[in-house]
């Protein structure tokens, strides 16, 4: 293996760390729902937007606020109905 593909490879074990540090914080506000958090860290990790929908009382808020704190991010919840309220609510 040359050094270049060793590097690569820790830091992809890192990364692989990193991932599953964030994977336990999210489970242990949102507790059994193990699915729902992996599927929405594959779409953020790769890029992509999340569209989380559901009856209330799913945990959709909390597992927002969890991943934004693993992130170290900012929460913005956008309403459902856009047309007559057009500005997010952004929380730290």
């Amino acid at each position: 293996m040359t050094e270049s593909a060793g590097s690569l490879q820790e830091v992809a074990q890192r990364a692989a760390q990193h991932v599953d540090a964030m994977r336990q914080e999210i489970g242990k506000a949102l507790v059994g729902q193990e699915a729902v958090i992996e599927e929405v860290l594959i779409a953020l990790l790769a890029g992509g937007h999340v569209l989380i929908e559901g009856v209330p009382g799913l945990g959709k808020t909390l597992l927002v606020q969890a991943l934004a704190k693993t992130f170290a991010g900012i929460l913005c919840t956008l309403p459902s109905a856009l047309e007559t309220c057009p500005n997010a609510s952004c929380n730290k």
